[in-house]
């Protein structure tokens, strides 16, 4: 095997398993299905890769027949391994939009095991097939990318925290292209004879995607490592600012708020309200910002804190920073 390319996939090993560990530990912390989602790919990326590696590890001194080069390597195990895969990092956009559901999540990722068993059992070995198999992939992510997209534009006020995604998301729908071409070059234009002295099974991996989940690994740990960093700090509050509200504080607010709504049943103007309450404000303070009466505040304030279980407006606090 290459030195290069035996080097090069175990720094993707390792970069899976330690993104893979971290997501876990913010998971643990934050109690987020989110984390938990992605965590699970990126360990089930590890597995998928470190199968590949495997192979090309064992059949270095084995003559590879021309013949073999478009063959799926245990396609059932694969297929299997692919659709876990995928339907985690579907998972995590899922929790991460704050739309998952057991129906939602399922039926996409049925469709895409479904696509992936056709091609496998009803077309003639081949570069169509084995192209067509990889492709399916790519449009899974495809329709991640859209949904996403799609999500983001359509609720940009309730979800304020998300607004920045959409430039990762651009990026995101570039590297899927390059994704596509390089399979389309390695399977379908390239000819067998003239790869034989890059790593057998060129096929079975793409470069552009390890390139894609080096910068998701890359973009999630530090998300991670600033939840595992904020958590260890005290329940904080808003800091002032020269050029208005905390950032820092605004931004890990509005992202546990939806979930600490859905979580103990609030309505939307009771969430409005908890903002407000998390920002330290007086009644009369929320009352002029919302053009509500003080005693209407008064009485979504006392809602809210008998329906997260606590006894004041500190211990609900509290109870959002350690919960939420």
């Amino acid at each position: 095997m290459n030195g290069f390319f035996f080097f090069y996939t175990l720094v993707i090993l390792v970069v899976c398993i330690g993104a893979g560990l971290l997501q876990f530990a913010a998971a643990g912390a934050t109690r987020s299905r989110a984390h938990v989602a992605l965590g699970s790919f990126f360990l089930l990326y590890f597995c998928e890769l470190g199968a590949i590696f495997l192979e090309e590890f064992l059949s270095q001194n084995i003559a590879f027949p021309e013949a073999a080069y478009y063959e799926i390597i245990n396609p059932v195990a694969r297929t299997a391994l692919s659709t876990l895969l995928l339907g985690a990092l579907w998972a995590a956009a899922l929790c991460w939009l704050e739309r998952f559901d057991v129906k939602r999540w399922l039926l996409p990722t049925g469709a895409f095991l479904a696509a992936h068993v056709a091609c496998v059992a009803l077309l003639p070995y081949g570069a169509v097939r084995q192209f067509l198999y990889y492709t399916c992939r790519q449009v899974f992510l495809a329709f991640m990318l859209v949904y996403a997209w799609r999500s983001l534009a359509s609720e940009p006020k309730d979800r304020p925290w998300l607004i920045g995604a959409k430039k990762w998301l651009t990026w995101m729908a570039v590297g899927l292209v390059a994704i596509t071409a390089e399979d389309l070059l390695v399977i379908i234009v390239l000819d067998p004879l003239y790869v034989a002295s890059l790593p057998l099974y060129l096929a079975e991996r793409n470069f552009a995607e390890n390139v894609m989940l080096l910068a998701l690994a890359w973009v999630s740990c530090a998300q991670a490592l600033d939840v595992l960093q904020f958590r260890l700090r005290q329940p904080p509050a808003p800091a002032p600012a020269k050029d208005g509200a905390d950032e820092t504080f605004t931004h890990h607010r509005d992202e546990r708020l939806p979930r600490f709504a859905e979580q103990h049943g609030l309505t939307a103007r009771e969430r409005e309200v908890l903002a407000l309450v998390l920002e330290n404000k007086s009644n009369t303070e929320m009352a002029d910002e919302l053009f509500l009466s003080v005693g209407t505040v008064k009485t979504h304030v006392h809602n809210i804190v008998k329906k997260a279980g606590a006894k004041s407006r500190d211990d609900l606090r509290r109870n959002f920073w350690e919960t939420a």
